[in-house]
């Protein structure tokens, strides 16, 4: 049984979202928080940038593509020709790193960006919260819950009444996206975890 989330889970939840584009799962929060102190998001995202799950999500290739892939995760949009040019400019000029573009994207976010961004967070942050039973944070485990997840976490905009229906039906989605997973098990499929905890990519 989880009571509450840890310190600095706030930190984390940025990296999941920005990189998995989904809630933490308390393998992630268990292994990133167990130090108790501030998290160095900048250092972590080569990790996660690098991970199969987020590589997925994006590619492998920086460029217009993948600045794209990351408004869409993020923002539910298309890059402006304004953005692109700005975040590729950012990376080719060297101030920002190609694994860290994705948390420069988050962080930097205007207006309804920002607005959807920090809606997308409050959401994940309750999910992640609602797993908090051993059979959710047991079933919150692979490629399958994950995307359940990331599907949900799409769902959350700018708009309040997308925030307002996401927390209304947060035990729903985990529910689901524990059924998700136990669908696979029982399926016989691999339970995925990557080089970090968090990394649930299919193989």
């Amino acid at each position: 049984m989880k009571h509450g989330l840890p310190a600095h889970a706030g930190e984390l939840a940025q990296l999941y979202l920005a990189y998995f584009g989904r809630p933490m799962d308390w393998s992630g929060i268990d292994f990133y928080t167990a130090h108790g102190g501030t998290l160095d998001l900048f250092a972590l995202a080569r990790g996660f940038s690098a991970s199969p799950e987020s590589q997925q999500l994006y590619g492998t290739t920086f460029g217009a593509a993948q600045v794209n892939a990351i408004y869409q995760n993020l923002f539910n949009r298309d890059a402006e020709a304004a953005g692109v040019a700005y975040w590729t400019g950012e990376v080719n000029a060297g101030r920002l790193t190609a694994a860290g573009a994705a948390l420069g994207i988050l962080l930097g976010a205007q207006n309804d960006d920002k607005v959807a961004v920090s809606h997308k967070l409050q959401v994940a942050m309750q999910f992640s919260a609602h797993v908090d039973t051993q059979s959710e944070v047991n079933g919150f485990s692979n490629a399958q819950a994950a995307a359940a997840a990331r599907a949900f976490l799409h769902s959350v905009d700018s708009s309040t009444a997308s925030l307002n229906s996401a927390m209304a039906n947060l035990d729903a989605q985990v529910a689901a996206a524990v059924a998700a997973s136990t669908h696979a098990q029982s399926a016989n499929e691999v339970q995925l975890v990557g080089v970090s905890p968090p990394d649930y990519a299919a193989a």
